[in-house]
C-alpha cells in the first residue's frame, strides 16, 4: 500500500494509529509511547506488507543525530512496540522480523481515514485534590513541566514526568525536562520550585554518578560534583542556596553540600545520610548507632540538641531516607530490612508520641513525599518487577496506585503549588557490550539480558553465554553468541532459567530454574538440573555443585 497521507488514522486490530496527531490508541484509549518508537510504527504501518530495511529506519529516524548507536536504538524501539502491541516475535501479528534485513508490518490495515488537522493549543490540566483552586491550564515552558533522559543498562529512555489528577484513577499528562543519552534520576526541587537537582546516571542510590542542577523549565543543566563517589539523596536548603547530598566514603555515610551556582563541595556532617532541613536551624537525617543499624534523628547543623526519633527494630535495619510532612510533625521513612532489601514505608511522629506504622502499599518502597497541604502521602514502590507511584490519604487512607504501564518511575519530588509531581521515568532494560580490538559494540539481541554481569565467556573466549528474556512476562533462556561472527542462538529452547554456569570444555551447563507449582507459602521451590552430552560427566569448572533446596518454611544448603 502507498505511504499513509499526512493526518491519516490507520486502524489494525484493536489499535488506531493517528499519524497526524502522533498517537497510538487501543480501543480508543491513548497509549504512552515515546517519539522514536512511534515514528518507527508510523513508518512500518504506512508501508504495510513491505520490507523496511534497518538502514532505511536508521536514516529516517536518526539521520540528523551523530554518535548514536542506531542498531541498539532500533532494537529498543522494536522491543517497546512489541510490548505495547502485545506482539510475539516468534508468532508476529503485527511486526515481522526479516533476519539480517529489516522489518515488515504484516497486520492488515482495515481503514485509512483522513482527518482534519487538530489545533496544537495546550490542554487544560486537572488539579490534584490536594491543591487549592479549580483546574488550570498548563503551558509548555511553565515550571510545572518535567524532565526526562535516556537510561544506561538498567533504565532506558528514563525521564522526569508531569502528573496531574482529575478522576480515580487519575488522568496523567507528561512532559520531558532533560534529554540525555543516559539517565536523570533522584529529582529534588528547590523550595520555590524554580530549580531542579538530580543525579545524571543510571543509579539513584549509591551510584558513582554526579549531581546536576538546572533552572526550570528550560535552563541549561550544570554539573555540581565531580568526585565519582557513591552518593544519593540530593536536597535543597530552605533558602535554595545549598544542595546537600549523601556520600559513602572511607568514613561511612557523610553529608556534603555544594552551591547550585558551583564551587567546591564541603562536608556538612559526618555519620549523616538522607539529610533534609526541618527549618533554617534544625536538620532531619539518618545516622548509624552501631554496626550498620541506621535510624532517624534530628539535630542542629553543629549536631547540637541531637534527638533520636526512630530506629528499625532489626539490628541490621537501615532507615536511609526520611521525608517530613509540611507541618513538620510527621515523617515518612524509607528503610531496608535486616536482609538489605527495601521494605514498605513507615510513618513516624517527629513530635509527641505515636508508634511507627507501615503506610503505603505493602511493597518495597524507595521514595516518598507529601502534598503541600499534608493531606496526601505519595510513594514510589515496586510491585513485582515494576516500580510505580502510589498515594494515600493522611493519616489512615487506603493506598491507591496512580501510574501504570510498561514504564517505571523512580524518585519523587512535588511542586510547591501541589499541581504536579516530578519523577524519573523509563523502561527497564539490560544489555551487554563487548570490548575487543575493534572497539566497543553492543550485543545484537532482541530482548532483555538478565543479570548482565553474570554473563560468561567460554574457556577459549569464542562464545559468550547469557540469559535473555525475549518478551515481557516470559522466562529467560540461555543464549550463546559467537564472538567472531556475532551469530546468536538459544542453547536450550523453552527452558526458563535464573542462573547458570558452563563447564570448562563447553559441553555441559548447569542452571537453576523455578517450579511453577508452589509447594508452600514460602515461595518458589528451586532445583538444579544439568544437560549432558553423551559420555560426559557432570563437572563444572572442576568444582562441586551446591544447590539450595526448600523444605516447608526453612532452607538448607546441599551438595549435589
Amino acid at each position: 500500500m502507498p505511504a499513509a497521507p499526512p493526518g491519516s488514522i490507520l486502524q489494525f486490530g484493536e489499535f488506531e494509529l493517528d499519524c497526524g496527531g502522533f498517537e497510538l490508541r487501543r480501543n480508543g484509549q491513548p497509549l504512552r509511547l515515546e517519539r522514536k518508537p512511534l515514528d518507527l510504527l508510523i513508518l512500518l504501518a504506512s508501508r504495510e506488507g513491505q520490507l523496511v530495511s534497518r538502514a532505511e529506519i536508521a536514516g529516517r529516524l536518526w539521520s540528523s543525530e551523530v554518535f548514536v548507536d542506531t542498531e541498539h536504538g532500533i532494537n529498543t524501539a522494536i522491543r517497546k512496540l512489541r510490548y505495547l502491541l502485545r506482539d510475539d516475535p516468534d508468532k508476529p501479528q503485527f511486526i515481522q522480523t526479516v533476519t539480517g534485513m529489516g522489518y515488515r508490518f504484516v497486520a492488515p490495515i482495515s481503514r485509512i481515514a483522513r482527518v482534519s488537522p487538530l489545533a496544537t493549543a495546550p490542554l487544560a490540566a486537572p488539579v490534584p485534590e490536594s491543591a487549592p483552586g479549580a483546574a488550570s491550564r498548563l503551558r509548555r515552558g511553565s515550571p510545572g513541566w518535567y524532565a526526562g533522559a535516556a537510561a544506561c543498562v538498567l533504565l532506558a529512555s528514563t525521564g522526569l514526568a508531569l502528573y496531574e489528577y482529575r478522576h480515580r484513577p487519575p488522568e496523567i499528562q507528561y512532559t520531558q525536562l532533560t534529554d540525555y543519552v543516559d539517565s536523570a534520576v533522584a529529582p529534588a526541587l528547590s523550595p520555590d520550585g524554580h530549580m531542579l537537582a538530580f543525579i545524571r546516571g543510571g543509579t539513584p542510590f549509591l551510584g558513582s554518578d554526579e549531581i546536576y542542577v538546572k533552572m526550570l523549565p528550560d535552563g541549561e543543566a550544570r554539573r555540581l560534583t565531580d568526585d565519582r563517589q557513591p552518593k544519593y539523596g540530593p536536597a535543597f536548603s530552605p533558602d535554595g542556596s545549598e544542595v546537600a547530598y549523601t556520600v559513602l566514603d572511607s568514613g561511612g555515610f557523610s553529608t556534603y553540600e555544594v552551591s547550585p551556582l558551583g564551587g567546591e563541595p564541603h562536608l556538612l556532617l559526618s555519620n549523616a545520610a538522607g539529610l533534609v532541613w526541618l527549618d533554617s536551624q534544625r536538620l532531619l537525617f539518618s545516622e548509624i548507632r552501631s554496626g550498620i543499624h541506621m535510624g532517624v534523628v534530628t539535630a542542629t547543623a553543629t549536631r547540637g540538641d541531637l534527638r533520636e526519633i526512630y530506629f528499625p527494630a532489626h539490628e541490621r535495619g537501615m532507615a536511609h531516607y526520611s521525608f517530613p510532612s509540611p507541618d513538620r510533625r510527621w515523617a515518612l521513612v524509607v528503610e531496608m530490612d535486616g536482609n538489605g532489601a527495601w521494605a514498605p514505608c513507615r510513618l513516624i511522629a517527629l513530635e509527641g508520641q505515636g508508634a511507627p506504622r507501615q503506610v503505603g502499599p505493602p511493597h518495597a518502597c524507595t521514595s516518598a513525599g507529601w502534598s503541600p497541604d499534608g493531606r496526601w502521602m505519595y510513594f514510589v514502590a515496586s510491585t513485582g518487577d515494576r516500580s510505580h507511584i502510589w498515594r494515600e490519604r493522611f493519616p489512615d487512607g487506603t493506598p491507591e496506585q496512580i501510574t501504570f504501564g510498561p514504564t517505571e518511575e523512580d524518585g519523587l519530588a512535588i511542586e510547591p503549588n501541589g499541581r504536579a509531581l516530578i519523577t524519573s521515568m523509563g523502561v527497564r532494560e539490560s544489555s551487554i557490550w563487548i570490548h575487543d580490538a575493534s572497539g566497543e559494540r553492543p550485543l545484537s539481541s532482541e530482548g532483555e539480558v538478565l543479570h548482565a554481569t553474570s554473563s560468561l565467556f567460554s574457556a577459549d573466549a569464542s562464545a559468550l553465554y547469557y540469559l535473555l528474556r525475549r518478551s515481557e512476562g516470559s522466562g529467560a533462556e540461555l543464549w550463546r553468541t559467537m564472538a567472531t561472527s556475532g551469530k546468536s542462538e538459544v542453547v536450550f529452547p523453552g527452558i526458563a532459567m535464573t542462573a547458570f554456569d558452563i563447564s570448562l570444555d563447553g559441553k555441559q551447563a548447569v542452571y537453576t530454574t523455578a517450579s511453577m507449582n508452589r509447594t508452600s507459602s514460602c515461595g518458589w521451590r528451586p532445583w538444579i538440573e544439568a544437560h549432558r552430552q553423551p559420555g560426559s560427566t557432570l563437572r563444572v569448572r572442576g568444582r562441586r555443585i551446591l544447590a539450595s533446596t526448600a523444605r516447608s518454611c526453612s532452607s538448607e544448603l546441599r551438595e549435589t
